[in-house]
């Protein structure tokens, strides 16, 4: 019986190594067997009955839409979410692998298939092309809703090209009704003296043909005080403000807060609170809740 390859080793084979390390998938092999009987499993070899499914294989391995609909049976919602922004990601100007559209696409087609529903529900907050993780990271902080751990601003678009005197710009992430535009600036890219000009004479350029910009150091994502006065610059500048009407938001965010803290920083813990408005009355909802 032909097996193709799944999981964590597909996934790598399609080049997502550093999404499969950001979410700890397990590194055993495992492979997925075509079958309209049932068939013995074991945690290495799982068997499906979709026939439609067959079409999600390529060079015997799994593709990357099936991929993400398979580890919609296992993964949590924020890591789903996570997940398909990485899948779906590519560098400014060249072509993505995958998109939103066949990731939904294959959710919809494979009827019956018990990762269906979570897929579904995370393709919802799943935007195309994220230039690197803690874009996605960023991106999923503020524009998830509260429910999810977000700030719950509209979605905006990554890499959003921009033309300018003839010359093409990328924004990482890009609000169209107020023309505002987010960059995150690693250490890796923006931190010499090269870049820095580079920098200043592109925003100089941006800002003429009537773009806003904010910048966002790694430390502003690592800091939770950093991090509110990065949200509230935002929140004014998109004059929409951050309000938490939920006690649900606590968790996530304190899950997305973790996804890629460097080594050396404190992990936030459940005293810790955002001051956002809203949050002190939705704090003791969450206490009472989850603490009682």
């Amino acid at each position: 019986m032909k097996k193709y390859l799944c999981g964590r080793k597909a996934l790598e084979y399609w080049g997502f190594v550093e999404a499969c390390e950001t979410l700890s998938l397990p590194a055993s092999t495992e492979y997925l067997v075509f079958s309209e009987h049932d068939c013995s499993r074991t945690s290495q070899t799982h068997w499906c009955k979709i026939k439609a499914a067959r079409k999600y294989t390529e060079n015997d391995v799994c593709t990357l839409p099936y991929l993400f609909l398979r580890y919609a049976c296992h993964l949590d919602l924020l890591k789903l979410i996570y997940l398909g922004l990485q899948i779906c990601a590519c560098p400014p100007g060249e072509k993505a692998q995958c998109s939103v559209r066949k990731l939904r696409d294959c959710a919809v087609s494979l009827e019956g298939h018990p990762g269906r529903r979570k897929a579904l529900q995370a393709i919802q907050y799943i935007q195309n092309n994220s230039g690197s993780p803690m874009e996605s990271r960023l991106y999923m902080h503020l524009c998830l809703p509260n429910f999810l751990g977000g700030c719950g601003f509209p979605k905006a678009v990554l890499n959003k090209p921009v033309q300018v005197d003839s010359k093409q710009y990328y924004l990482d992430l890009y609000f169209p009704d107020t023309r505002l535009g987010i960059e995150y600036d690693s250490y890796e890219y923006h931190n010499n003296s090269r870049s820095f000009s580079q920098d200043n004479l592109r925003d100089a350029k941006l800002r003429t043909s009537g773009y806003r910009l904010i910048h966002v150091k790694p430390g502003q994502l690592s800091d939770l005080e950093a991090f509110q006065d990065l949200s509230v610059n935002i929140s004014r500048q998109l004059k929409k403000p951050i309000v938490i009407r939920t006690a649900k938001f606590f968790e996530p965010f304190k899950e997305i807060f973790h996804f890629f803290q460097p080594t050396g920083y404190a992990p936030i813990t459940v005293f810790d609170v955002p001051q956002f408005r809203g949050a002190d009355g939705a704090y003791k909802e969450y206490l009472g809740t989850f603490h009682s």
